[in-house]
């Protein structure tokens, strides 16, 4: 297993991830708005993300065989964070994260958890910093994480 950059080469294949999670974990919880608001905001977001430099984007593998990967937005907000799920709790994601992590520049990383991912958030320390809220149909619950350094 390893963790590196992710490139535009790796877009197809992590388009194909995240509408897998997605659709088993995330659309269930959203209203039919909300469902057309993820997709198209997704489809959009996978489209330009290898080109804008504030991203920070790093995938885990193993052979070819994408676990999942994850993006940090402007040193300090964490705007994706997929795991296949066949990887889903073999600590995938906390290594995503720690990557991610050390690559930080501020002292806290924030994100709008999905309310799935709600425990899995909590489990690695981030606190929620407002009520869940909807915007467009979507749900999520703001958090934040205090690093330690």
């Amino acid at each position: 297993m390893q963790i590196e950059r992710a490139s535009q080469a790796d877009a197809a294949s992590i388009q194909m991830l995240v509408e897998q999670v997605s659709t088993q974990s995330i659309l269930p919880d959203l209203t039919l708005q909300g469902r057309s608001a993820y997709l198209r905001f997704m489809q959009e977001e996978m489209a330009s993300i290898f080109e804008d430099a504030r991203y920070l984007i790093v995938k885990m593998s193993q052979g070819q065989d994408l676990m999942g990967f994850a993006a940090l937005r402007d040193g300090h907000y964490l705007s994706h964070l997929f795991v296949a799920l066949s990887w889903q709790r073999r600590g995938v994601g906390r290594q995503l994260l720690n990557a991610l992590c050390a690559h930080a520049r501020s002292n806290q990383i924030s994100l709008r958890s999905s309310i799935n991912a709600l425990g899995f958030y909590q489990s690695l320390g981030f606190q929620k910093t407002g009520p869940e809220a909807t915007y467009q149909g979507i749900r999520y619950v703001p958090m934040r994480l205090q690093l330690r350094r």
